[in-house]
C-alpha cells in the first residue's frame, strides 16, 4: 500500500524524523530537502532516508554522532574522510566545500548512501551555484555534478573517490516539485520518529508556545 504525499509533506516529515532521530537542525533541514528533491526525481528519498536514520541507531552505540574528517598533506585544503555518512560527514564535507571552493578537496574512502548524497551536493549547487567535481579513483575521467539530472545518472561504482567544488553562478533553471508516493510502511516509520519531537496537548504546553495558540490572533 502506498501514500500520496505532497513534495512539502515529504520534505517536513522527513525534517521531523531526522530531528526526531536525534540530528541537530541544520542537519535536518539539508537531508529533508535532500530527501524531497530525490522523491520529486523518480527516487524513493523517504526510503533512503530512513535506512540511513535506521542504520543510524542500530550503530550509535558503536560509531561516534560527530564528525570524522582528517587533515593529510601539509596544507589544510585536503581532507579524508573513512567513513562518510551523508547525515553526519556528508554535511559537513559540502559545507567545507564550499568554504574553499576552487582549492578544497575531499577523499572518500567508504560511503553509506551515494545516491543521497548526491541529492545533498545538487540541493547544495541549486542554492549557492557552481559545481561539484567527482573523481573515481580507478577512471581518469572526472564527472561534473552541475544540477539535478545528475541524478538519473547516479554516483560511480566505486568506494574511493575525491570530491572538489568550483564557484559559479546560480542557475536558473529549477527542480520541479510536486506530488508523489512512497510505501505507507516508510511513511509510517518516519511518522513515529517524527512524532518524538511533539510535546503533550496541554494547558500548560499551549501556554508555553505549543501549537496554534489560545486565540485566534495568536
Amino acid at each position: 500500500m502506498t501514500r500520496l504525499c505532497s513534495a512539502n509533506e515529504v520534505l517536513q516529515i522527513a525534517r521531523k524524523a531526522c530531528i526526531g532521530s536525534g540530528l541537530a537542525v541544520d542537519r535536518a533541514e539539508d537531508l529533508a530537502e535532500a530527501a524531497a528533491l530525490l522523491q520529486c526525481s523518480g527516487h524513493d528519498g523517504l526510503a533512503q532516508l530512513l535506512v540511513l536514520l535506521e542504520g543510524r541507531e542500530a550503530a550509535s552505540a558503536h560509531l561516534p554522532a560527530t564528525v570524522q574528517i582528517d587533515s593529510v598533506g601539509r596544507s589544510t585544503d585536503q581532507l579524508r574522510v573513512r567513513h562518510l555518512r551523508p547525515h553526519i560527514e556528508g554535511v559537513a564535507v559540502i559545507d567545507w566545500l564550499l568554504a574553499n571552493p576552487q582549492t578544497g578537496t575531499v577523499f572518500i574512502e567508504k560511503t553509506d548512501d551515494k545516491m543521497l548524497l548526491l541529492g545533498l551536493l545538487v540541493c547544495a549547487i541549486q542554492r549557492f551555484g557552481g559545481v561539484f567535481i567527482l573523481q573515481a579513483s580507478h577512471k581518469a575521467e572526472t564527472i561534473t555534478i552541475r544540477d539535478a539530472s545528475q541524478l538519473n545518472d547516479g554516483m560511480p561504482e566505486t568506494e574511493v573517490w575525491t570530491l572538489s567544488y568550483k564557484s559559479g553562478q546560480v542557475a536558473s533553471s529549477a527542480v520541479l516539485y510536486h506530488h508523489t508516493d512512497t510505501d505507507l510502511s516508510i511513511w509510517e516509520a518516519l511518522e513515529a520518529r517524527a512524532k518524538l519531537t511533539y510535546v503533550p496537548a496541554t494547558e500548560t504546553s499551549r501556554q508555553k508556545g505549543a501549537g496554534a495558540g489560545l486565540v485566534d490572533n495568536d
